[in-house]
């Protein structure tokens, strides 16, 4: 079990460039293991945030300001949690939406996007032992027999077995978010959609939030991006 952030600097400039916080949970494995997983992670988000052409949007493009996401109290008092949650929805904001502009200044956006974080909480199920059947082939055999008018036959017998596969029990490990969204406009006021979502993964928080603030960002981008 792990808990680690990685933090990725422009070597020139020695800004930051991005923060990924990350946990990795199971049973029967050594650290070596668990850290080989969250690295692969941060290098596949690495490597989107190396992709420019995915921040690319026309001139005059709509701008949006990503509000800062209301947590379960919790969560909240967690900067580990809090910077997953914010990290996650911003990296899905600037990679899914093509025609919309990210702006963060507080009154220059057109639309704001933000929400609600219903549930943040991670767990393992115990899987009770059990057992599985299946028929299979054991053997066949061919005979010969004769008919009340003393006509031969060629008949075949078939013998099966019962298969049983032992299933062992165990413990799966989850992670489960479950929120409210809402894009509004920033000047009226007017929400023009508000969704709710359930999202649980076997493996991190991450792949939850991001199953889910990628919906929303898509979405968003399709209903504001072309106006």
């Amino acid at each position: 079990m792990i808990d680690c952030d990685f933090t990725l600097y422009d070597a020139r400039t020695h800004q930051k460039v991005m923060t990924l916080f990350d946990s990795y949970r199971c049973y029967g494995v050594d650290p070596d293991h668990a850290f080989e997983v969250i690295a692969k992670n941060f290098a596949g988000d690495w490597s989107r945030a190396r992709d420019k052409k995915r921040r690319d949007v026309p001139d005059g493009a709509p701008t949006l300001r990503l509000e800062d996401l209301t947590l379960p109290a919790k969560a909240a008092r967690d900067p580990y949690a809090a910077d997953t949650v914010a990290y996650a929805f911003r990296d899905e904001a600037e990679g899914a939406m093509k025609h919309v502009k990210i702006d963060d200044s507080a009154d220059g956006s057109s639309y704001v996007a933000g929400g609600t974080i219903h549930t943040y909480e991670q767990g393992e199920r115990w899987y009770e032992p059990s057992v599985s059947t299946t028929m299979k082939v054991d053997h066949t055999e061919t005979f010969t027999w004769r008919d009340e008018k003393g006509s031969a036959h060629t008949g075949t017998r078939t013998y099966y077995v019962t298969d049983i596969q032992d299933i062992p029990g165990g413990y799966a490990f989850f992670y489960h978010v479950n929120a409210t969204l809402y894009l509004k406009d920033r000047q009226t006021g007017a929400t023009i959609f508000e969704k709710t979502y359930d999202r649980e993964d076997e493996e991190r928080y991450a792949n939850a939030l991001h199953a889910m603030f990628g919906d929303f960002c898509r979405e968003a981008d399709r209903r504001i991006g072309k106006t």
